[in-house]
């Protein structure tokens, strides 16, 4: 069969259809019919047409009517009855449409109707089959007053509902039947009034020839917004039943229904300007450069793209994805890997694959596409966290795997090339609201009465406005990923990833991060991401609302790495200080928790307040301050080691300024000395009440408040002498022998004896008085019992360790000891102190407000 160009109807000679014989018009359809439905594609499951992507599957009727998903079965011969012709052995739907008003419904030809046609000749009747979709390379549609005829085969979808110039939607276009010209692909899941506006400029575009949308399951669907803008010539796909945003699929999808050379492909919040096309003229294909015919650097096959470092705003680095391509070059790649079904990686990647193709990179010109802003949340994918952490998984994970497709359209290694999604049609969904009242008010200006509720009426609006709109569904789809890698290996990659992105863009040391897991990764990201936000959103209102121009620095937030030490008063004192300082200077804190021998708890056990914790720190005092020669992060921070017996330059309570631009360490077991401003007791102190202990310890602090806490008197019994302390620990050495000699002085007045004797004085004066006891020594719980039958609270314990269990109790201690309404407390003790803090009690302290020491 001869294929013709832009030629109208007299110049189809391919069948003799003046004979008088009827076989010989059944024989030049079926032929007609059967090349046409083996050669495979797809079409459309609505506005007539077949669906041909199965071998031998049904055609659709002229006009809308017939077609749709029916004929698996096969294209029967056609057979005359009284009121026309029709088809047989197979639900092909009607194949003979209507033509210049021969009307017939179920896709017959009436008898009149097929005379006027026979008096027309051989082309009259093969336009009204529809044979000029076969033989022309015009996409299929209706001109002038005839109805469009439905398209046999691949082309299906016919021409729609008799709109002139109506396009049609193929979802396989072969290359053979690509005409030059330009196509527009997008594809969008939601973003309704974003593409309301741009739809339009898209339409004034120059050089335009279609617009393929894909509405990948939109949330209302996106046909009303199209239908809203007036906008012809546009294809439009919806994808049913997806339920997240997946680029590489939905652009794979708009590119291969596209039916134009060129490609332009961009995002529905992309505004382009109608001088785009002639702007940015294409290189020579990769087919050209093969040939020969290249000669020089300009003459090289390319395409054009979005650059990221080309960007002279935040809005244009979003314009990164914006590609302008030949069809066959961006098959002849594969398209995008469909394996890549999360945010990331998807354009870089096609990049890559194009370049290793040999194609030169041009950059687009910014000043003819722009991007509408949104922030990261407004995504099409849900659940991104962290962009460009998914980036670069996605990124680690392909190298894992195969190639996704050769430049010559095989994987690596000669396999066949790769698989892409396929897809079937799908009934129309419910109509939505607007389709249902359009309906409703056109059965009323035919019937004079409204009915929404009719079944007529929701057929009406739940069908297709024309040819130009196909619904479908994904019949199969790649393995992603994450399907196709290791548990294994995808752990790690994502660990790797957060590293990077921590590292390389905010300037955390790969010492830090390497003892980092990665739910302390994730929130130091998440706690940077929100200040880096904070910080950019300020410096725009700073700037009377105007974005940052790309050439200056972006604002980034440094860090507070805050190293704890020594047991629990101790490191919460130090905690509460270095959180307020973090707070007032901007910085985000990252607390180094170590277990040692003063503590067997980490921060999980006690608290469930998040924040980024390390368990272990690998960098040693002092050699950490020349760590810049072997990873730069390092000099974006100053030092401050409060532990002085460690040497080194460690200097206990100097002062720490508020150093612009710099990461800080700290490392102590005491409040950082610095301007009040940033931290003070009472900043301090709102930031430990702030904390959220663990369920086990609240539920037990809990139970004890029910007996009446806030009506006690609390009592802290710091019993032990040193000597009989913390085993393994010379606190000669940890505190140097003048601190130790201060440290026995206050433990020797702090024993039970010393507290008896102030209890008994007040509950003297107050017998109904009870007492919430805690103390370094389990044994002293039941002599202070027995001292006072009755009057004695505490939490039942079996230890007095430094274990985590014991630790947790104590924890339990200190908070049940801020919720009295007074406090006997042990002098020189962080523990009676961060009962004091947390809450806001008054105490009195053994040897120095009672049973005073006189030496």
């Amino acid at each position: 069969m001869r294929h013709t160009r832009n030629l109208s109807c007299p110049s189809l000679t391919s069948a003799d259809m003046t004979s008088p014989h009827k076989n010989e018009f059944e024989r030049a359809v079926r032929a007609a019919t059967y090349a046409t439905l083996n050669s495979g594609g797809s079409a459309s499951a609505t506005n007539g047409g077949g669906w041909s992507a199965r071998r031998g599957g049904g055609g659709g009727g002229g006009g809308g009517g017939g077609g749709g998903w029916n004929g698996v079965a096969g294209f029967g011969p056609i057979r005359r009855s009284n009121s026309g012709y029709y088809t047989t052995n197979g639900n092909g739907g009607g194949v003979l449409g209507t033509w210049s008003g021969a009307t017939a419904p179920g896709g017959l030809l009436t008898s009149a109707g097929f005379l006027r046609l026979v008096a027309r000749g051989a082309v009259g009747v093969l336009c009204m089959l529809g044979l000029l979709t076969i033989l022309r390379d015009d996409a299929p549609g209706s001109s002038g007053s005839r109805s469009a005829l439905g398209g046999l085969g691949r082309w299906g979808g016919g021409g729609g509902w008799g709109a002139a110039g109506a396009p049609t939607v193929r979802l396989n276009i072969p290359e053979s039947d690509v005409r030059p010209g330009t196509s527009i692909v997008a594809a969008c899941m939601n973003r309704h009034e974003t593409l309301a506006k741009v739809l339009p400029e898209w339409a004034a575009v120059e050089g335009v020839d279609e617009i393929v949308l894909v509405d990948f399951s939109s949330d209302p669907p996106l046909k009303d917004t199209v239908d809203a803008t007036g906008v012809e010539h546009v294809k439009l796909l919806r994808v049913e039943g997806e339920p997240k945003w997946v680029l590489s699929r939905a652009y794979n999808l708009g590119v291969n229904a596209s039916s134009r050379a060129s490609v332009l492909r961009i995002d529905c919040d992309y505004s382009v300007r109608p001088d785009f096309i002639s702007a940015h003229p294409l290189p020579a294909a990769l087919g050209e450069a093969a040939s020969g015919s290249v000669k020089t650097e300009e003459e090289k096959p390319g395409y054009y793209r979005g650059n990221y470092a080309k960007a002279r705003n935040e809005d244009e680095v979003h314009l990164n994805g914006a590609v302008f391509i030949r069809r066959a070059d961006f098959w002849a790649v594969g398209g995008y890997d469909e394996r890549i079904q999360t945010y990331g990686w998807d354009d870089e990647d096609l990049y890559n694959r194009l370049e290793k193709a040999g194609l030169r990179t041009l950059d687009l010109d910014y000043d003819k596409i722009s991007h509408t802003p949104h922030g990261d949340g407004a995504r099409a994918q849900s659940g991104v966290r962290f962009v460009g952490v998914e980036i670069d998984f996605n990124a680690l994970l392909l190298e894992k795997l195969p190639v996704w497709v050769g430049p010559k359209g095989t994987a690596e290694g000669g396999a066949a090339a790769a698989h892409r999604s396929t897809y079937v049609p799908t009934v129309p969904g419910p109509p939505s609201a607007a389709a249902l009242a359009a309906a409703a008010a056109t059965s009323a200006s035919e019937s004079g009465t409204v009915d929404t509720s009719s079944s007529a009426t929701r057929a009406k609006a739940a069908a297709p406005s024309g040819g130009n709109y196909l619904v479908i569904k994904a019949d199969s789809v790649p393995k992603d990923l994450r399907a196709l890698t290791s548990t294994q290996d995808a752990d790690a990659a994502w660990d790797l990833s957060l590293g990077r992105r921590l590292h390389d863009q905010f300037d955390v040391p790969w010492d830090l991060l390497s003892s980092a897991s990665v739910p302390v990764k994730e929130t130091l990201l998440t706690q940077l991401m929100t200040r880096e936000a904070e910080m950019v959103k300020a410096a725009t209102a700073a700037a009377g609302g105007v974005a940052r121009p790309l050439s200056e620095a972006t604002p980034k937030p440094r860090i507070l790495l805050c190293h704890v030490m020594h047991g629990l008063g101790n490191r919460l004192r130090a905690l509460g200080s270095c959180l307020s300082f973090a707070s007032t200077t901007g910085r985000v804190p990252l607390i180094v928790w170590e277990k040692d021998a003063h503590i067997q708890a980490s921060y999980g056990d006690l608290f469930a307040t998040k924040l980024a914790v390390l368990d272990t720190f690998s960098p040693k005092w002092p050699d950490m301050k020349g760590a810049h020669e072997w990873d730069a992060a390092w000099k974006q921070f100053v030092f401050h080691n409060y532990m002085e017996m460690e040497g080194g330059g460690a200097i206990k309570g100097e002062q720490v300024p508020d150093v612009a631009d710099k990461s800080i360490y700290y490392k102590g077991a005491y409040i950082i000395e610095a301007d009040p401003a940033l931290t003070s007791w009472d900043l301090d102190n709102a930031q430990l009440r702030a904390l959220t202990p663990v369920p086990a310890v609240a539920d037990m602090v809990a139970a004890r408040a029910a007996e009446g806490l806030s009506g006690m008197i609390g009592v802290h019994i710091r019993n032990k002498t040193l000597d009989k302390d913390i085993d393994g620990v010379s606190f000669d050495d940890e505190y140097g022998v003048e601190a130790a000699a201060t440290m026995e002085k206050w433990r020797l007045a702090s024993g039970y004896p010393s507290f008896i004797t102030e209890m008994r004085s007040l509950m003297s004066k107050d017998p109904a008085l009870k007492f919430y006891v805690a103390t370094d020594t389990a044994a002293v719980i039941d002599i202070m019992a027995k001292a006072f039958p009755g009057k004695v609270v505490s939490t039942p314990r079996e230890c007095d360790g430094r274990d985590g269990a014991c630790v947790r109790l104590a924890l339990v201690d200190i908070l049940c000891l801020s919720k009295t309404k007074g406090l006997l407390g042990s002098n020189w003790s962080s523990f009676t102190e961060a009962a004091q803090r947390i809450g806001g009690v008054e105490a009195r302290l053994a040897g120095q407000d009672f049973a005073k020491v006189t030496r």
